[in-house]
């Protein structure tokens, strides 16, 4: 079977339906998914001090192939991440100070890939 690529609009109604459902940090993962073409757990293992928002970069230290990589990010999710990272900040969240597991307070257990393969059935 050949894999399906998201249309632009299918990843919109992606993003729209997570974040209805699980909020904006949650839709915020997912566009970094979708805009640095990220394995699920790259982002997942990325620290705020793997993300450069003042050069608009992602490095992802621990990848399949175990070889460190970095991605860029457009302005607009360079916003997000820094409302994110507030966002964390303010409700105590552990995101991205662990990984962005934690985000939506899941206890400190992780979760964002459960939730991701809950949307995508």
């Amino acid at each position: 079977r050949e894999p399906h690529l998201l249309t632009a609009t299918e990843k919109q109604a992606l993003q729209d339906a997570a974040q209805a459902r699980y909020g904006r940090l949650f839709a915020t993962y997912l566009k970094v998914l979708f805009q640095t073409g990220a394995r699920q757990q790259e982002p997942v293992d990325a620290t705020w001090g793997d993300v450069g928002l003042s050069d608009g970069t992602i490095r992802y230290p621990k990848t399949k192939n175990t070889e460190p990589r970095a991605a860029l990010v457009n302005e607009q999710l360079a916003a997000d991440l820094q409302l994110a990272r507030e966002i964390g900040e303010i409700a105590g969240h552990r995101a991205m100070s662990g990984g962005l597991a934690t985000w939506d307070a899941c206890s400190g257990r992780p979760c964002v890939l459960p939730k991701l393969a809950r949307i995508v059935r």
